[in-house]
């Protein structure tokens, strides 16, 4: 009472707030809130308009969020093989939006705040293939605080994942597994990459119909955002042959059973329809295309087919492009995709090893039309054909990428017989005119890795940037390197050509192995650099066939690695399954080892494949 009436209120009002605040049981008050209300008493008997801390709202916020990308790196130019960005954002009080732009774009909304992932563009004619992308992503709080924005150059690669999770995954083909039906086995990329060390450890398996397993390519078929798988069995049904489609999604390949697959490709006669398939965007339209090859057809002149996508559905059931090859030519022995000529739209490459006579063989080079695609009929049409050295086996490899960043599809090829199977590999720059590659002969590619004893080099060959500079590196495979001991040859970008000099030679871990025989270079762990997948096929003595696959991570430079037993993941497959056989791979199927040389030697060979 006495401090109410020493502050001048009085004594009627004084006893009156006193009895309320007793009957109220705010007599527990603390002192600091007794010594508040005093004051604000005060201030309504007085008539003041005095106004203290309580009164006050509470100072701006002014704290910008954080926001970050969690499966590519924000430096260096990394190749996107995700349909999908993910990241994290943070605030004090509340993260709002996740925004990105594209191109300079305007900012869309991601999905999630905290925890946020985005679409990025499907079906776009202006997001295309092997071209270079700027992303610029930022986080919003509650008070419209904006954080420092992320900048990244990037180029979109092929979609790799088929789960939708942002990192790309690999898919080893066994095509001896499951009693000969043949087996692909799905491993998810992650933050750490892959952990799996038997088959029975992949998060997921198909069942073939008869040795599944020989071709096998990934993309974006219906414009989803998930990576699709498209595998050839070219075995199947006494040499008919067979292609499957499957369709990712948010839980990656639904069916177990190659019967299940979205969309499943025939075609009449023992013509091993399959035995080489690729995929890439020929009319423009955004969604990926399949190249489909049959070469047994009509005394080994070969078939090459187009398969165009109808959209949101996928793959047509019909072929809207046939192309006949030479007689005698193995034409689609080997088949690739890629703009060679710049103008947004994939070309058609297809190898004949057989062709020129002695095993000389051919690549033919075929321009997209634009939005009707690849038009002409007969190999005779092609815009550029590139004949082998004498007796090499060129083009039963084909590989294609951007050594120097020009925006322009540069071309690998293998030819692994070359200098009684010493073996040699190719890459051919393009002129980056609307001319693509215009040389007509093997000996003037731009680079050549030759082997220098037996070693069949060439028999593996893939392009892919390996430290993150937006450059394609070149890796090739020597299978018969030192009594099939196996060797992979590095050479890197110098961003005007793949070097001719090898940054990095690993060899198998024992002889009769077959290290190498299949290839690619994948960023499965999302850090910008692409690492490297190669198989062994007949490992571990060339008779149980069991076969194992390697993972080496870059470390910018290359691979730490010089013996495959140092690889940071290996993966054993069981007795008689042939795993490794075949990596998918976005470009261009990897080719069975023993499919061509029989018995794992060079003395027992299918000759209307690989003839000495």
């Amino acid at each position: 009472m006495r401090k109410f009436l020493e502050k001048g209120i009085p004594y009627g009002i004084a006893a009156l707030l006193l009895f309320f605040l007793e009957s109220c049981s705010l007599k527990s008050m603390n002192l600091a809130f007794e010594a508040l209300l005093e004051a604000q008493i005060a201030c309504v008997v007085a008539g003041d308009t005095c106004v203290d801390a309580s009164t006050t709202p509470p100072p701006a916020d002014t704290t910008a969020p954080t926001v970050t990308l969690t499966n590519l790196p924000t430096t260096g130019r990394p190749t996107v093989e995700t349909g999908f960005l993910i990241g994290t954002s943070s605030d004090d009080t509340l993260v709002s939006a996740v925004q990105i732009s594209i191109d300079g774009g305007a900012y869309s909304t991601a999905s999630g705040t905290t925890n946020w992932r985005f679409a990025l563009p499907t079906g776009s004619l202006t997001w295309k293939h092997g071209y270079f992308h700027s992303i610029d992503i930022r986080s919003v709080d509650s008070s419209a605080n904006i954080s420092t924005i992320l900048s990244l150059n990037v180029r979109k690669g092929y979609n790799r994942d088929l789960n939708g999770d942002g990192y790309a995954d690999i898919v080893v083909l066994a095509p001896g597994d499951a009693s000969g039906m043949g087996a692909a086995y799905i491993f998810n990329g992650g933050a750490s990459g892959i952990a799996a060390t038997t088959p029975s450890a992949a998060d997921h398996s198909i069942t073939g119909q008869g040795r599944m397993g020989y071709a096998s390519a990934m993309g974006d078929v219906n414009g989803d955002g998930y990576g699709d798988l498209a595998i050839g069995a070219s075995d199947y049904s006494g040499l008919q042959g067979i292609t499957y489609i499957f369709h990712g999604s948010t839980s990656g390949i639904i069916t177990n059973t190659a019967a299940g697959a979205n969309r499943i490709l025939n075609y009449a006669g023992s013509n091993e329809f399959g035995y080489a398939i690729a995929l890439g965007d020929v009319n423009g339209d955004g969604y990926d295309d399949l190249a489909n090859g049959a070469y047994h057809v009509s005394g080994y002149s070969g078939l090459a087919f187009i398969y165009y996508s109808t959209g949101s559905g996928g793959i047509s059931s019909t072929a809207g492009t046939t192309i006949s090859g030479p007689g005698g030519s193995n034409f689609a022995c080997g088949l690739g995709l890629g703009d060679i000529n710049g103008d947004g739209f994939s070309d058609l490459i297809v190898g004949g090893n057989a062709y020129a006579g002695g095993n000389t063989g051919g690549v033919w080079i075929f321009h997209s039309a634009g939005s009707a695609g690849v038009t002409v009929s007969s190999y005779t049409s092609a815009n550029t054909t590139i004949v082998g050295e004498s007796a090499s086996n060129f083009g039963i490899r084909i590989y294609t990428g951007d050594v120097n960043g020009d925006g322009y599809a540069d071309l690998a090829v293998g030819a692994p017989q070359y200098g009684s199977y010493y073996g040699r590999s190719y890459v051919f720059n393009s002129t980056g005119t609307t001319s693509g590659i215009t040389v007509s002969a093997a000996t003037s590619a731009n680079t050549i890795v030759s082997g220098f004893s037996v070693s069949a080099v060439g028999l593996g060959v893939a392009l892919g940037d390996i430290n993150g500079d937006g450059y394609d590196d070149f890796v090739t495979g020597a299978q018969s390197y030192s009594s099939s001991q196996g060797r992979v040859y590095v050479n890197l970008s110098d961003g005007a050509q793949a070097s001719n000099g090898s940054v990095n030679l690993i060899v198998g871990e024992s002889t009769n192995q077959s290290f190498g025989n299949a290839l690619m270079i994948s960023d499965i762990n999302g850090d910008g650099l692409g690492d490297l997948i190669a198989g062994a096929v007949t490992y571990p003595d060339g008779v149980a066939l069991s076969g194992r696959v390697y993972i080496f991570h870059s470390i910018g430079s290359g691979y730490l690695a010089t013996v495959a037993s140092s690889a940071n993941t290996i993966i054993s497959g069981g007795t008689g399954s042939e795993f490794g056989s075949n990596l998918v791979d976005a470009n261009i199927p990897k080719d069975l080892y023993p499919k061509f040389l029989g018995v794992w030697t060079f003395g027992n060979l299918e000759n209307y494949r690989i003839q000495i």
